[in-house]
C-alpha cells in the first residue's frame, strides 16, 4: 500500500479512548490528538465503516461542506496529508484499534478503486486478531507466571515485590511500585504510601509509616486512582493533569500506568481500593495499551484476596505482638487503642466502638448483661452507650456467631441508634468478642465499625475483623485478668500495712478513720464513707475521707439519713442498706445507667449524695453473722471497680470487722465493769436500808445506775386457800389469776408513782414474766422479728410514749415476787441492751428481791417476838398479881383464924378457971376447943396458900420455858425449806435440851 507515515492505535473498551501502539516516520506523535473516538466523527466513521480511504485531500478542502461531511478536521500537523485510510483492527466484531495510513500524493491510494478497500478490510480483521491474541496470551502466560510466583512465596512484601517484578518484565516497565492503602486514624480520609517496588533488592525491611511517597485520596495520579478506582494509563505523565512531579521521577517524556487493586470484586459492588500498583517508563511515551492494564487488572484482581490475607495475618501478627508488650507493661490505653487502630486500617471504616461486656459467669453481682466500660476511637467519633434490652444492635450481634452487617440494604438498618443514624452512617459491622474459656465460648464484648462511605462491608474485611477480634478478645480478658492479679498483688500488700493500721488503733475514732483511709486508697476510689449499725437497726454515717466530703455528707446526713423527730422526705435504703440486708457486696458499674433503669433495685434505692458519683462499691463488714456496718466507696468515672477491687476490700473488711469486734469487746467489757461496780455499789447501799425505804431506794438508785427514765416493782399477789390473798411467794402453788398489789406499787418517777391505780389490770408481758420467770425486752422501734406490739406495754407507759422497756422477774429463791419494769424512753443514742447486761440486771434484781424477802421476815419475825414478849409477860404478871392477891387472902385469913383461935382458947380458958357454974366451964371449954380449932384451920390455911404459891410459881416458869420454845420454833421455820433444815435441827435441839435440863428430875 506504502505510506508516507503510519500509526496504530488500540482502542479502550471501557471509555473509547485511543492508546498509540505504534508509529512510523513520525518525528513525535502528535499530543494534541482528540483520543476519546466517540467526539471525533472520523474515527467513529472508521468504527462503524470498518475502512475509510479519503482520496483527495486538496479537492475536499476547497469544498468546506465536503470536508466537513467526510469527518476530517484539518490541524497544523495534518496540512501536508494529500491522501489518508484509516481501518478498525476487529476482534470478533468489536473494534480494538486502529491503523492510519497517511501520503503527501493526491488520489494515491484511489488508485486501486474497490481492490484496495477489499484488500484493507481483511487485512485489518487479520490484524485485530493476531493483536487481539497476541495481548491475550501474553496476559495469560503473565498472569500464569505470577500466580505461580504468588504460590512459591509466602511472605507478603516478598509476594508482592514478586508479582510487581513479573508485570515490570512483562509489560516492559522500567519499575513498577505498590502503594499500600492507609488510613490517618484523625482524619477519616485515606491515603496511599509507597511500600513495596520491583527493583527493590530481597529481604528489604518495611519502611516506617512516615518515610515514602504518600499521597492523600485525590492527590497525583495513585490518590487519584484510589479516590475514584478506575485504573488510568497514562501515555505522558507531563500532560496527565493529575501527575505530580517528584524528584525521583519528573515526569519528562514518561509513560505510567497506575491500576487499583482491589479487595474482592466479585463480592460487592465498588470494592474497597486496597492499593495501587503503578508502572513507568523513563524518556518514553504512549508506553502502555490497555492490554497492560487489563494484564496488571487480571493480576491485582486474582492475586488480591491471597496478598490481602497475606497481608492481614502479618500484620495482625504485628499487632499481636505490639499487644503483648502492652500487656508486660500493663498498658490497657494502647491495647484498646491498637485494636481500633487495626481494625480501621484493615477496612474501610471511620469508627471503632468497643463495648466491654460483662455475663453472669464472670461476675456473681450483675445482671444477665451489662456494660462495664465502652471505648471510642477516634474520640471525636460517635458515642453512645448501647442498648442491652435485645431491641439494639448489640443484642443481634450477640446472637449470631458470626460478624453482622447493619446497612439498609440487610434490611436490618433500623435496628442502629438514631443518633448513629443522623450521623448520616451507612454499614456498620458488628463482632462478638469471644475467647475460649473451659472449652465455652464466652462473650466479653462487641467490636463496631462504623462506616460513613457506600458500600458495604467486603467478605476479605470481615475476614480479617473476625480473625483479629479473637486475639483481641484474648488480649482484653488477658490484660484485665493481668491487672487484677497486679492490683490484687498491690492490695495484699497493703492490705497488710492497712490492717496494721487499723489493729494499732486505740479508739473507735480512730478505727474508723483508718478504716475508710485504708480502703480508700486500697482502690483509688474519688471518696468513701463507713456506716454502723445503730441500736434502732439503721446504719448511721460515721466518717468519711476525704476530709471535705466528710464535712459535706455531715451537713447533707439530717436530710439523707432518718433521725428520730424529723421526717426524710425520700425513705430510701440507699446500696450500703442493700448491702447491709442482703449481707453481700454490692458493686455499680454505672449508677447513671441504673437510675434510668426502672426496674433496677439499686437505681430506685440510690441516695444521691449529690456528689457526681458514677460508680460504687460497698461492702459490708460482718461479726459473726450479723451486720456491723457497711464500707461505702464512690467513684466519679463509671466501671472504675471491678471483682478484683471488690475482693480486697472484703478481705481488709473481715480485719476491719475483727477489729471493731475487739473494740466493741473491750468497750462492752469496761462499760460491763463500770456497770457491775455501779449496781454492786448500789446494791449495798439498798440492803444496808431500813425495811420501809429499801424499795424506793432501790428504784431510785437502779433508774441511775442503769440510766433508764424510770423503775416500777409491781408486787404481784395470788389466792390463798382460804381465799386470801398474800405476797407471791409465800406459797407454793399460786393460783393462775395474780393480780398486782397496786398499793405496794414504788416507782421511781412521781408520775408512774401517782399512776399506781393504773397498774391494776396485769399486762399480758408482766402476767407473762410473772409465769414463765424469764425477762423481756420491748423495742418498738426495732425490725427484729422478735419485738412486740405497743398494746402489750402497759398503758400508763404507752401514754408517756415509751418504746424501749426492759421486764425482768423478782426473784427470791424459788419465790417470784412480781415483775420489775424498766423504762428507756423512746430509742435514744445508747448502748443496746445485751444478753450479758440482762442476765447482770437480773441477778441484781433478784438481790434485792432476796434482800427485800429477808428484810421483810426479819420485821415480821421481830414484830411476832415482840408481840409474843409483851403478851407473855403480862400473863406471867397478871398470874404472879392473882396468886399474890390468894397468898395474901390466905395469909389473912390464916392470921385471923389463929388471932380468933388464940383468943377464944384464952377466953375459954380463963372463963373455965374462972367459971362458977358448970354449964360456964363447960362453955368456956367449948369456946376453948372452939378457939383451937379455929387455930389449927389457920395453920392449915397458911400451909396450903404456901404450897399453892410455890405450884404456881413452877407452872408459870415451865410456862416461860415452853413460850420461848414455841418462839424458837416459829424463828426456825422463817428460814428456807431445803438451806437451813441443819440449823433448823441445831436450833429446836438445843432449846429442848435447855428446857429438859431447866426441869426437876422427878417432874420429867
Amino acid at each position: 500500500m506504502g505510506y508516507h507515515r503510519a500509526t496504530i492505535d488500540l482502542i479502550d473498551q471501557s471509555n473509547s479512548e485511543r492508546y498509540l501502539l505504534a508509529f512510523d516516520n513520525y518525528p513525535k506523535p502528535n499530543r494534541r490528538l482528540q483520543r476519546n473516538i466517540a467526539k471525533d466523527p472520523l474515527m467513529t466513521r472508521v468504527c462503524e465503516e470498518g475502512v475509510v480511504i479519503i482520496s483527495d485531500l486538496p479537492r475536499l478542502r476547497a469544498d468546506p461542506d465536503s470536508l466537513s461531511g467526510s469527518g476530517w478536521i484539518d490541524t497544523p500537523s495534518t496540512d501536508d496529508i494529500c491522501s489518508w485510510i484509516g481501518m478498525a483492527l476487529e476482534h470478533k466484531g468489536t473494534p480494538i484499534g486502529l491503523i492510519m495510513l497517511d501520503h503527501d500524493e493526491s488520489g494515491y491510494y484511489g488508485r486501486y478503486g474497490d481492490r484496495t478497500l477489499r484488500y484493507i478490510d481483511a487485512f485489518r480483521r487479520i490484524v485485530g486478531e493476531v493483536i487481539s491474541s497476541h495481548f491475550q496470551q501474553r496476559n495469560e502466560r503473565l498472569l500464569a507466571v505470577a500466580n505461580r510466583a504468588a504460590s512459591e512465596v509466602l511472605e507478603g512484601r516478598e509476594l508482592l515485590r514478586t508479582v510487581l517484578q513479573v508485570i515490570r518484565d512483562g509489560i516492559g516497565a522500567k519499575n513498577c511500585t505498590f502503594f499500600r492503602t492507609e488510613r490517618l486514624l484523625d482524619n477519616a480520609a485515606p491515603h496511599v504510601r509507597a511500600w513495596v517496588s520491583a527493583n527493590e533488592p530481597p529481604g528489604s525491611v518495611d519502611p516506617p509509616a512516615n518515610v515514602g511517597r504518600i499521597f492523600q485520596a485525590g492527590e497525583g495520579l495513585a490518590g487519584s486512582v484510589l479516590a475514584d478506582g478506575r485504573s488510568r494509563i497514562v501515555p505522558h505523565a507531563l500532560e496527565h493533569p493529575e501527575f505530580r512531579a517528584t524528584p525521583f521521577l519528573p515526569g519528562t517524556d514518561h509513560s505510567m500506568l497506575v491500576v487499583a487493586m482491589r479487595s474482592e470484586p466479585a463480592d460487592i459492588i465498588n470494592p474497597p481500593v486496597v492499593g495501587v500498583i503503578t508502572a513507568y517508563v523513563r524518556d518514553r511515551t504512549d508506553a502502555f495499551t490497555p492490554y497492560d492494564r487489563d494484564l496488571v487488572e487480571s493480576i491485582s484482581r486474582q492475586l488480591s484476596l491471597t496478598i490481602y490475607r497475606t497481608l492481614t495475618l502479618e500484620n495482625i501478627a504485628v499487632v499481636i505482638a505490639g499487644i503483648n508488650r502492652s500487656l508486660l507493661a500493663g498498658d490497657r490505653e494502647t491495647i484498646l487503642q491498637t485494636i481500633c487502630e487495626h481494625a480501621l486500617r484493615a477496612t474501610t471504616a471511620t469508627e471503632a466502638v468497643i463495648h466491654r461486656l460483662q455475663s453472669p459467669e464472670m461476675g456473681r453481682y450483675h445482671e444477665p448483661l451489662v456494660i462495664i466500660e465502652n471505648y471510642w476511637f477516634p474520640r471525636n467519633g460517635f458515642r453512645e452507650s448501647p442498648r442491652l434490652d435485645g431491641t439494639g444492635a448489640t443484642g443481634e450481634v450477640l446472637r449470631n456467631p458470626e460478624p453482622t452487617q447493619f446497612s439498609r440494604a440487610d434490611g436490618n438498618y433500623e435496628t442502629l441508634a438514631p443518633a448513629l443514624r443522623e450521623r448520616g452512617v451507612q454499614h456498620v459491622l458488628g463482632i462478638p468478642l469471644r475467647i475460649d474459656r473451659d472449652n465455652e465460648a464466652l462473650t466479653i464484648g462487641v467490636l463496631f465499625l462504623n462506616k460513613y462511605a457506600p458500600g458495604r462491608f467486603s467478605t476479605v474485611e470481615e475476614f480479617a475483623v473476625k480473625l483479629f477480634a479473637n486475639q483481641a478478645a484474648n488480649a482484653i480478658y488477658t490484660l484485665e485478668k493481668l491487672s487484677g492479679l497486679q492490683l490484687l498483688s498491690r492490695g495484699n500488700r497493703s492490705l497488710i500495712d492497712a490492717i496494721r493500721t487499723i489493729t494499732g488503733s486505740r479508739s473507735r475514732a480512730q478505727i474508723l478513720h483508718n478504716i475508710i483511709v485504708q480502703a480508700h486508697t486500697l482502690v483509688g476510689a474519688s471518696f468513701s464513707y463507713i456506716t454502723l449499725r445503730n441500736t434502732d437497726g439503721t446504719f448511721v454515717f460515721q466518717t468519711a475521707w476525704p476530709e471535705h466530703v466528710d464535712a459535706d455528707l455531715r451537713e447533707k446526713i439530717g436530710y439523707f439519713d432518718p433521725i428520730y423527730g424529723s421526717d426524710k422526705q425520700e425513705q430510701r435504703k440507699g446500696i450500703t442498706g442493700l448491702a447491709a440486708r442482703d449481707k453481700r457486696s454490692i458493686l455499680v458499674s454505672d449508677i447513671k445507667r441504673e437510675r434510668e433503669d426502672p426496674d433496677s433495685e439499686i437505681g430506685r434505692e440510690y441516695i444521691d449524695f449529690g456528689l457526681d458519683s458514677r460508680a460504687e462499691l460497698a461492702v459490708p463488714v460482718i461479726v459473726g453473722t450479723e451486720v456491723f456496718g457497711v464500707i461505702n466507696l464512690e467513684h466519679s468515672k463509671p466501671h472504675s471497680f471491678t471483682e478484683i477491687h471488690m475482693h480486697v476490700v472484703e478481705l481488709f473488711a473481715e480485719q476491719a470487722a475483727i477489729a471493731l469486734q475487739k473494740d466493741q469487746i473491750l468497750h462492752d467489757h469496761q462499760q460491763q465493769n463500770q456497770r457491775l461496780v455501779t449496781l454492786l455499789d448500789t446494791l449495798q447501799s439498798i440492803v444496808r436500808s431500813e425495811y420501809n425505804v429499801m424499795l424506793p431506794k432501790a428504784v431510785s438508785l437502779t433508774a441511775q445506775a442503769v440510766r433508764a427514765e424510770a423503775v416500777i416493782w409491781l408486787p404481784i399477789v395470788v389466792r390463798n386457800a382460804y381465799g386470801g390473798t398474800t405476797i407471791a411467794g409465800t406459797l407454793p402453788a399460786p393460783e393462775p389469776e395474780p393480780r398486782v398489789a397496786t398499793e405496794q406499787i414504788v416507782a421511781s418517777t412521781a408520775l408512774y408513782q401517782t399512776q399506781r391505780e393504773r397498774f391494776r389490770n396485769l399486762d399480758v408481758i408482766s402476767l407473762r414474766v410473772f409465769q414463765t420467770q424469764r425477762s423481756e425486752e420491748i423495742a418498738l422501734w426495732n425490725t427484729a422479728p422478735a419485738t412486740h406490739t405497743d398494746e402489750h406495754i402497759p398503758q400508763v407507759m404507752r401514754d408517756r410514749g415509751s418504746q424501749h422497756a426492759l421486764c425482768l422477774p423478782l426473784l427470791s429463791g424459788q419465790d417470784c415476787l412480781g415483775v420489775i419494769w424498766f423504762d428507756f424512753g423512746r430509742p435514744a443514742a445508747r448502748d443496746p441492751i445485751s444478753p450479758q447486761t440482762i442476765t447482770v440486771l437480773q441477778t441484781y434484781v433478784n438481790q434485792i428481791a432476796l434482800a427485800y424477802q429477808n428484810v421483810g421476815h426479819a420485821a415480821q419475825l421481830h414484830r411476832s417476838l415482840q408481840d409474843a414478849k409483851t403478851g407473855f409477860t403480862s400473863q406471867i404478871e397478871a398470874h404472879y398479881r392473882e396468886v399474890q392477891g390468894q397468898s395474901w387472902w390466905y395469909f389473912l385469913t390464916a392470921i385471923a383464924s389463929s388471932i380468933v383461935g388464940a383468943a377464944l382458947i384464952f377466953y375459954g380458958g380463963w372463963t373455965f378457971f374462972t367459971g362458977a357454974t358448970t354449964d360456964s366451964q363447960w362453955t368456956s371449954a367449948l369456946t376453948a376447943v372452939i378457939g383451937a380449932i379455929s387455930q389449927g384451920i389457920g395453920v392449915f390455911i397458911y400451909t396450903q396458900a404456901r404450897a399453892a404459891h410455890d405450884r404456881m410459881d413452877r407452872y408459870h416458869q415451865e410456862l416461860y420455858r415452853l413460850r420461848q420454845f414455841e418462839i424458837l420454833l416459829l424463828a426456825a421455820e422463817q428460814l428456807g425449806d431445803d438451806r437451813e433444815i441443819s440449823a433448823k435441827q441445831a436450833i429446836i435441839h438445843g432449846a429442848l435440851q435447855r428446857w429438859l435440863e431447866a426441869q426437876p428430875a422427878e417432874t420429867v
